[in-house]
């Protein structure tokens, strides 16, 4: 029996199903990277939905990448960008004196910034190479488990982000739980995701795919979440298009109005796309919804 991995209930819907062999072959013409022993023998991977909260999943579980897996795509040089959008926005949320902590911070680059401009932050991270890169420009990272800071340290935190990792997670609902377990009554817990409302719903993209997501995320479900967990929904942003995105967001759009028969197709097509992308450079991009959304909870 399937179970959602956010509310441990049966009611989910089976959406899609793609063969292992086909994900082989794409990570190793994308990326150069073999993925067979992620999949564990599996000749396919499974997308359900949840019927209470809108989550989409991939079955099995068992698939989620491993920390070799993260050692090799921090080889390339985009893996882990250094600043991001949501990061601007998320400072506009901290103060001076709260306790912060980031859950998955990577090499700490955000640790790193916000430390530079006197927060007091500190850093969990599971990848062993990543950890090592923290660990050498003397941030505060360490290897440790959600559940095991909350055993030394119980309700310390005033603020918890993470960013762009909850879809990596094969058990949101668990990590939901470890980090409001560390959040004081009234603690912010921030986080971020790629944004299945938007135009990463159409596309076939293997990083939004086991072994390296997980799970699918929307407003939908971080609102349903408001009546399973301790938690108030007090903020929603959806970051702008950006300029690193905008091709693949009028290839997506093209693919899709063409396979459909969409009208909108005589607008955005491939005769129109060079004119359309050269008005996204000069600045429309920003009126157009981008990859990301931050999500920011009160503990009540």
């Amino acid at each position: 029996m399937v179970i959602s991995p956010l509310t441990n209930e049966s009611q989910v819907s089976l959406l899609d199903e793609i063969p292992t062999s086909r994900l082989i072959a794409d990570w190793n013409n994308a990326f150069s990277i073999d993925i067979t022993d992620e999949l564990k023998g599996c000749s396919k991977i499974e997308l359900y939905r949840c019927d209470k909260t809108g989550l989409k999943f991939f079955m099995p579980s068992t698939i989620a990448g491993s920390d070799k897996l993260y050692v090799q795509l921090q080889k390339l040089d985009w893996y882990y960008m250094p600043w991001k959008w949501e990061h601007v926005i998320a400072l506009t949320s901290m103060r001076k004196g709260e306790r912060i902590l980031e859950v998955g911070c990577g090499i700490g680059d955000f640790v790193e910034a916000v430390r530079s401009k006197g927060f007091a932050i500190e850093g969990i991270e599971l990848n062993p190479a990543a950890i090592a890169a923290a660990q050498g420009k003397k941030l505060p990272v360490s290897e440790t488990t959600l559940f095991d800071l909350a055993n030394q340290e119980g309700e310390a935190f005033d603020v918890i982000c993470s960013f762009q990792v909850l879809e990596h997670v094969p058990d949101p609902g668990v990590f939901i739980k470890g980090c409001i377990s560390l959040l004081k009554h009234g603690g912010k817990l921030i986080l971020c995701v790629p944004d299945n409302d938007g135009f990463l719903r159409y596309q076939y993209n293997i990083l939004d795919m086991p072994p390296h997501h997980m799970t699918q995320w929307s407003l939908e479900t971080f609102r349903a979440m408001e009546k399973m967990f301790p938690l108030r929904l007090c903020r929603v942003a959806c970051e702008p298009l950006a300029s690193y995105h905008v091709d693949a967001y009028i290839n997506t759009y093209c693919s899709r109005f063409s396979d459909t028969g969409n009208p909108l197709r005589l607008l955005l097509n491939r005769y129109t796309a060079p004119f359309i992308r050269f008005l996204f450079m000069k600045g429309m991009r920003h009126l157009f919804r981008g990859q990301s959304l931050y999500i920011e909870y009160t503990k009540t």
